[in-house]
């Protein structure tokens, strides 16, 4: 398959580049313009273009001549993401959005809900993937960071009554489950809740 990929200098991206490496995809991905993190793409087997996933622009031209776009660099772009694909005739499309959808509180769903419609209203052949926190590295912006509070604190912070569980995610094991919705037919038209195994 020929890929594009979005946010393949993030944990979750560069597990699942690795991933589309390994199994024999042709892959390409779109690097933000200026990126600090470009270089860890550095000596992959892979096409860097760079650009922004907020222009439709930047993405048409990185779609070329691809027939797949993983787009895990924010649920947020869906709009351009969505135009780009349908432009460039795109096959298909999978999204990482995030288990926040959920959420009770409307100002963290509402807008993950407002972009998962866009990708639904959008004709192509989609799936979204909604992970719950991804940990895996000095790199992830959840877990690592509370252990690294826990190695300096005394005191473990308990909000509200203490009964709420999270159920993280390792990144080699999120971009498994996004591979695999990428691979099965059956995951057209689907969204997919992806926790870790156990709270």
């Amino acid at each position: 398959m020929r890929i594009l990929l979005t946010g393949a200098t993030g944990l979750l991206g560069g597990a699942l580049l690795r991933l589309l490496l390994d199994e024999g995809h042709s892959t390409r991905c779109l690097v933000r313009t200026g990126s600090p993190n470009a270089s860890r793409l550095d000596g992959e087997r892979v096409e860097i273009l760079r650009g922004d996933v907020a222009r439709e622009e930047d993405l048409y031209v990185a779609l070329e001549d691809t027939e797949v776009l993983l787009h895990v660099a924010g649920i947020e772009y869906a709009p351009p993401v969505v135009l780009a694909a349908r432009r460039a005739g795109v096959e298909r499309i999978v999204v990482v959005g995030s288990t926040s959808a959920h959420s009770a509180y409307a100002f963290r769903s509402s807008p993950k809900l407002g972009m998962e419609e866009v990708v639904r209203a959008s004709g192509l052949a989609w799936t979204i993937v909604r992970p719950s926190m991804i940990y895996g590295s000095e790199r992830d912006r959840n877990v690592h960071r509370l252990l690294r509070f826990l190695d300096r604190s005394p005191f473990f912070p308990v909000f509200g009554p203490g009964t709420n569980l999270w159920q993280p995610v390792y990144h080699e094991d999120c971009a498994r489950g996004v591979f695999e919705a990428l691979q099965r037919p059956a995951s057209v038209g689907r969204i997919y809740d992806l926790p870790g195994a156990e709270p």
